[in-house]
C-alpha cells in the first residue's frame, strides 16, 4: 500500500513527462501485481470451500 502512496505522490509532485510517464507505467504494473494477489488468494479461498462443502 505504501508504494501505491509513494507513486501517487510523485504522479501528483512531478511535471516531467518522461517521469510521468515511467511512474503511471509502474503505478499500472503494481496495480496488475496486486489484483492478481487479491485474484490468487480469492481462488484458493473458493476451491478451500468447495474441498470442504464436497467432504
Amino acid at each position: 500500500m505504501a508504494g501505491f502512496i509513494k507513486a501517487s505522490e510523485l504522479l501528483n509532485s512531478k511535471k516531467d513527462t518522461a517521469i510521468l510517464d515511467e511512474l503511471k507505467d509502474k503505478f499500472t504494473h503494481m496495480q496488475n501485481a496486486q489484483l492478481t494477489e487479491i485474484h490468487k488468494e480469492t481462488s484458493k479461498s473458493f476451491n478451500s470451500k468447495e474441498i470442504y462443502d464436497r467432504s
